[in-house]
C-alpha cells in the first residue's frame, strides 16, 4: 500500500468558488473534529457524490438493457410494458 507521502504526490489541486456560508459550515465541521481539514471534507463529499452518480448510472444502464418498455420523466421511471 502506498505511503501517505506517495498519495499526496499523485493528488492534484482543484480551485473552486463557493458561497461564504458553505465555507462557514465546512469550517464548523472541521472545528468539531468531523474532518481534519477543508480538503478532507471536499474529498469525502466528492467521493460520496461520485459513488451516487455512478450507481444511478448503473441502474439506468440496467433498465436500458432490461426487456421492458419504460417511460422516463422528471418524476422518475415508470414501467409501461414487460416484453416477452
Amino acid at each position: 500500500m502506498p505511503s501517505s507521502k506517495n498519495k499526496k504526490s499523485i493528488m492534484r489541486t482543484l480551485c473552486i468558488r463557493v458561497p461564504p456560508a458553505y465555507i462557514a459550515l465546512v469550517d464548523e465541521l472541521v472545528r468539531r473534529g468531523r474532518y481534519k481539514t477543508r480538503s478532507d471534507f471536499v474529498r469525502e463529499a466528492l467521493r460520496k457524490l461520485l459513488r451516487e452518480e455512478l450507481m444511478l448510472e448503473n441502474v439506468i444502464d440496467a433498465i436500458d438493457r432490461a426487456p421492458i418498455t419504460v417511460e422516463r420523466s422528471t418524476q422518475g421511471v415508470k414501467v409501461i410494458e414487460l416484453e416477452g
